[in-house]
């Protein structure tokens, strides 16, 4: 699995971003991200494989955040697999088409240390992408 890193929006994430994993920019103005320092937080699998069905641990590590949106693609087709599942309080999930996501859901404050549950998709889908 490659892990990319995370950028955070404060207002969430519109249906709109599910393809582009930006916000409108007509809701969140411009992106202030720093792309050329490294990433404020990480992505970390529970493991750095999967079987067919299985249940990983998805975590975003660096500290508080508040606005994010998180999916899984394959590396080769960049088609959005498997499926999140129980978002813990404070996050939803986001039926994007094709399969779904987990963001945010203005609740709180911020978020940490909280582990989002991905089933891997039926089918072996090759190298998966958390972003």
């Amino acid at each position: 699995m490659l892990i990319r890193g995370a950028l955070n929006y404060p207002r969430g994430a519109p249906l709109d971003a599910c393809d582009t994993l930006s916000p409108s920019l007509t809701e969140h103005g411009p992106s202030k991200a720093d792309l050329s320092s490294p990433p404020p937080f990480q992505i970390i699998p529970s493991t750095d494989s999967y079987s067919e069905g299985e249940h990983l641990k998805i975590q975003i590590i660096g500290g508080n955040y508040k606005g994010f949106l998180l999916q899984a693609r394959s590396m080769f087709t960049d088609e959005r697999v498997g499926e999140f599942i129980d978002p813990p309080s404070g996050t939803k999930l986001l039926n994007c088409s094709g399969g779904n996501s987990i963001t945010h859901d203005g609740s709180k404050e911020s978020l940490q240390g909280l582990q989002y549950t991905w089933i891997a998709p039926g089918m072996n889908a090759g190298t998966i992408n958390f972003m």
